[in-house]
């Protein structure tokens, strides 16, 4: 999917949108809203080839801007691409062991830019997002039927990289006031080159670890949905 493609898409959807909504009454007030929603991420391009699948969730919140049909505001969220658990015994104790677990994540952020009717049933909506991403791979290690009680964790790998995109959605009314609503979206962002793991990447073979680091771009499409409040 070129981005040129995704942005003179979002941008003519946002034409489309704004228009009618231009003239509304001057005593709308600008207004705040927010949203949790659940995200698969479709890795694409050369990101395919080494990452499949990956759910997770996302944040945000953003205001309107003015009398426009435009809000501003930021997201925060994350989607988790492959996990591996394990028991390693301990040096020096050959009864005793730890709860091992690898987890590699990618975390997204960033500034969005909507624009979007604010009224009716159902809305449809352009966004564009211009902010970042972060690919780590995490290993922690506990104690065996202790809850939650952590011995140790380490980062095994990370980076960070540019990301940028756009996409639509629609929201539907969930009660009268419409200030509740379902919403669904789909949004290409492109990514930077990354350095990266993947599941089972790494080998703990011998008395030293190998990583077998994969570096592609990190391009991916986002299909989300969930619950958002406030009136766009």
């Amino acid at each position: 999917m070129p981005l040129s493609s995704t942005v003179r898409a979002a941008c003519v959807l946002t034409l489309v949108l704004g228009f009618p909504l231009a003239s509304r009454p001057a005593s709308a007030q600008p207004a705040w809203q927010g949203g949790v929603d659940f995200v698969t991420a479709l890795p694409v391009g050369a990101f395919a080839t080494t990452v499949g699948l990956a759910p997770g969730g996302l944040f945000w919140v953003d205001r309107q801007l003015g009398s426009s049909p435009f809000s501003l505001g930021g997201e925060f969220g994350g989607v988790v691409y492959g996990s591996e658990n394990w028991t390693s015994a301990v040096v020096g104790a050959p009864n005793l062991s730890l709860n091992m677990s690898t987890s590699n994540d990618l975390l997204l952020w960033g500034l969005r830019l909507a624009a979007g009717r604010r009224t009716g049933r159902w809305r449809p909506y352009a966004l564009a997002s211009l902010g970042g991403q972060s690919l780590l791979t995490t290993t922690r290690a506990s104690q065996p039927g202790i809850t939650g009680d952590k011995v140790a964790s380490t980062t095994d790998l990370s980076d960070s990289v540019l990301a940028y995109g756009g996409g639509i959605g629609l929201t539907r009314n969930l009660n009268a006031s419409g200030r509740a609503r379902l919403a669904i979206a789909a949004r290409y962002s492109r990514g930077g080159p990354a350095n990266y793991l993947t599941k089972g990447a790494i080998d703990r073979g011998g008395d030293s670890l190998h990583l077998d680091v994969s570096r592609t771009r990190t391009d991916t499409v986002l299909f989300t949905i969930g619950v958002e409040g406030g009136s766009r």
